[in-house]
């Protein structure tokens, strides 16, 4: 056995060591977790702002351990609700759009926006992607500020103002459209519009998928579904699509109206006046101006196509 010394020592020290880990316990340092069924109407934000904790402290147990950010979520779900002390935020860069649009100016612009995928810390974790290398970062201020009032103007008129993380013609769970919107590739799959830009056809979603190194044609919907994706497919399309036609189009003063034609010029340029396409043009150029006047630039020309 101890003798009576040394077990005066041990005891001592349990105390110690029971008082530190109260004390640390009592710092909301020590991490508790518990099970949480997903119920309809459940969101990742309502759910953090309810158990006073970040998203990334949400685990979607029934759909791989996936962050709640970045997970399938739907009603019955096991979730895995954690409290301690948050994750460190995502790094903030000190360039790109976020010297001209600051987190409470982009939620105050757009109020309805889907808080759980549409959110800030997404939009600035995909500008750092390299795909996304030059996002609102060249060298004249006033081409970027036009560049990020572009890209807003586009992505707000297809997704309404950021509420919608699939295309209007899917119902509100994301389920078939009425086109599969393939082109020789899995008829399995749809690969009707998701994200900011609303990526649709699948030969997109295979290109946007091998510039972000992850495979998008073997399950689309990660692209509605997952934070990670919402935006950085959106600004792949934005930045390397048609050799990067609407970035060149802020940066090289070549108006708006060809981002327009890049995104869906098909079907909204040279349409006569009052027909549905012209109508849609006519609304991207009125976000484009009016997100303009809120970063305090001049649209400039070539508004239309």
């Amino acid at each position: 056995g101890i003798n009576a010394e040394y077990g005066d020592i041990v005891f001592i020290n349990m105390i110690h060591l029971l008082s530190f880990i109260f004390f640390v316990w009592g710092l909301g340092l020590v991490e508790s977790c518990f099970d949480y069924t997903v119920v309809k109407g459940d969101t990742c934000y309502d759910l953090a702002q309810r158990f006073g904790v970040s998203m990334d402290q949400i685990t979607d147990l029934s759909d791989g351990n996936k962050l709640c950010t970045n997970c399938r979520m739907w009603v019955g779900d096991i979730l895995q609700i954690c409290s301690g002390p948050a994750p460190p935020s995502p790094p903030t860069p000190s360039g790109g759009f976020t010297a001209y649009m600051s987190q409470s100016m982009y939620e105050s612009m757009f109020p309805n926006r889907n808080a759980s995928r549409y959110t800030y810390a997404n939009m600035v974790s995909a500008s750092l992607r390299s795909v996304s290398s030059g996002f609102c970062s060249g060298s004249d201020e006033t081409s970027n500020k036009r560049e990020l009032a572009m890209f807003l103007a586009n992505a707000a008129h297809e997704t309404g103002d950021f509420y919608y993380v699939c295309e209007a013609c899917s119902n509100p769970n994301c389920g078939q459209c009425s086109s599969n919107y393939n082109y020789g590739g899995d008829s399995s799959h749809q690969f009707y519009g998701r994200g900011a830009l609303q990526l649709s056809w699948n030969y997109n979603y295979q290109a946007a998928g091998s510039g972000l190194g992850a495979d998008l044609t073997s399950d689309p919907s990660v692209v509605a579904f997952s934070g990670d994706f919402v935006f950085s497919t959106a600004l792949w399309f934005w930045m390397n699509d048609n050799n990067g036609a609407c970035h060149n189009a802020a940066q090289n003063n070549l108006g708006f109206g060809e981002t327009i034609r890049t995104i869906n010029g098909g079907i909204e340029c040279g349409q006569s006046q009052g027909s549905v396409g012209y109508n849609e043009m006519m609304d991207r150029v009125q976000r484009y101006q009016k997100y303009c006047s809120v970063f305090g630039v001049d649209p400039g020309s070539n508004l239309t196509c």
